[in-house]
């Protein structure tokens, strides 16, 4: 490729195309998607590039910056976002929600889901055992949530429970260790 030549690339079909593009895109010489040409730097096909530009990929003196303007300049990028001044969507849009950080360790455990534990000892690893939390659980809270009937000998300190579920617990003959 000379110095006074580029390189065109058709990267889009022309199908659906105004009928001065498609001529455009034939007086080019490219034939199909991914059709490359080698052609002289004039004014006229400059002009045929132009019209056809949002099909075209085209290589040469410009290295693919294009002509003049902020994104052809050095250094001429802005930040991610960036709108041109107008207010970027990502502060239009509202704020929603939070994630916490902390949820993705912790587990509840009502006590209906107790009741599917078999045997009497509750321990962290008997949980994950029994699909009840997730393996990458550390922290279980037993809530108050349904009854429990069997007496459960829960052994893990990480395994707390709050008043009401630890009252039933008990009065079910279960314990908590100390």
């Amino acid at each position: 490729m000379s110095d006074n030549s580029v390189k065109v690339t058709l990267i889009k079909s022309v199908y659906g195309q105004l009928a001065s593009i498609r001529g455009s895109v034939k007086g080019l010489g490219l034939r199909r998607i991914g059709h490359s040409v080698v052609v002289a730097d004039t004014p006229s096909n400059r002009g045929m590039m132009n019209a056809a530009s949002h099909m075209l990929k085209v290589q040469g003196k410009t290295c693919g910056r294009g002509v003049k303007g902020q994104r052809a300049r050095k250094g001429g990028y802005h930040k991610t976002g960036f709108e041109g001044g107008q207010m970027p969507l990502q502060r239009r849009l509202p704020k929603i929600g939070f994630r916490s950080a902390m949820k993705a360790s912790r587990a509840e455990l009502t006590l209906d889901d107790l009741m599917r534990v078999k045997g009497g000892e509750v321990t962290l690893q008997v949980l994950i055992d029994a699909n009840l939390v997730p393996e990458y659980t550390k922290i279980v809270k037993i809530i108050l949530s349904g009854t429990v009937t069997k007496a459960y000998a829960v052994k893990d300190k990480v395994i707390t429970a709050t008043k009401g579920a630890k009252t039933a617990v008990e009065a079910a003959g279960g314990s908590f260790a100390a």
